[in-house]
């Protein structure tokens, strides 16, 4: 009996059946079904992107674990500007000569790009280098209860404190 995938469309990896699964056993199978033909593939191109990972601002380990896999994905998730996508017609090597293995797409007009825009346009006024004070009471809050709630675990030998304690979290 063949196994299949419970997203429509997407292959199923055989290496789930083995009992001891590893990110290395992950990647070699996503290698073999990819189409990335030893490249990195973004959509249906293929790029060379080995003299770039010295330059990754995320660092080169990641681009060296995906050599050989699709990286749509995570190429659009990971990117939130469009400087990425700019940067990629200098490593383009390629059409790829077989069809996707995953399904998702992410059309200029559909969902995950118009969300993107959204997003970037909502967050364009918001300061990250400094945290609110509500953030950070709040953080503190929980930190706090966490603390004290392990302290009084560990004093009562209470399963249920604990559990509480781990909700805190």
């Amino acid at each position: 009996m063949s196994k299949t995938s419970t997203i429509p469309g997407l292959a199923y990896l055989p290496v789930r059946e083995n009992s001891a699964k590893s990110a290395a056993d992950f990647l070699e199978a996503r290698r073999k079904i990819d189409g990335a033909e030893g490249l990195w593939r973004i959509e249906n191109k293929l790029y060379d992107l080995e003299t770039f990972a010295k330059m990754h601002p995320g660092g080169s380990e990641w681009i060296r674990l995906t050599k050989g896999t699709d990286i749509t994905e995570l190429f659009e998730s990971h990117h939130i500007t469009d400087k990425a996508k700019r940067l990629l017609p200098k490593f383009y090597e390629r059409e790829a000569t077989s069809p996707r293995s995953v399904p998702l797409t992410f059309l200029p007009d559909g969902f995950y790009h118009t969300f993107k825009k959204r997003a970037i346009e909502a967050l364009k006024n918001v300061d990250f280098h400094k945290p609110s004070i509500t953030t950070n009471v709040i953080t503190d809050s929980l930190a706090i209860m966490t603390f004290a709630l392990s302290f009084a675990a560990a004093l009562t030998h209470s399963y249920t404190i604990a559990v509480l304690a781990s909700k805190y979290l």
